[in-house]
């Protein structure tokens, strides 16, 4: 995989989908102050907006259909998580 001219791992698209530093302030994620913040219902419509954005995109940037494709997974995962139907994507099942 492609970014901005570099050639990327599988580990590194994991970690730009799955966790990502720069979302992190101290040891808070920050998709964990979103679902406090919200609450599990408007948190799990977020993660269904995020669905239909990455999908919408998909393909549309350069290098890029694989990893948006991969974001879908993650917040449609999340939502199912949220909604008690599936485990954290974030956790190594």
């Amino acid at each position: 995989m492609l970014e901005r001219g570099r050639i990327m791992s599988k580990q590194d698209s994991t970690s730009a989908v799955n966790r990502p530093s720069h979302y992190n302030q101290g040891d808070v994620e920050c998709i964990d102050g979103l679902r406090s913040a919200l609450g599990d219902d408007e948190f799990a419509g977020f993660c269904r907006g995020n669905v239909i954005k990455y999908l919408w995109r998909a393909g549309k940037k350069s290098d890029s259909e694989s990893q948006d494709l991969d974001k879908a997974m993650w917040y449609m995962s999340m939502m199912l998580h949220v909604k008690g139907l599936g485990p954290d994507p974030r956790k190594k099942i």
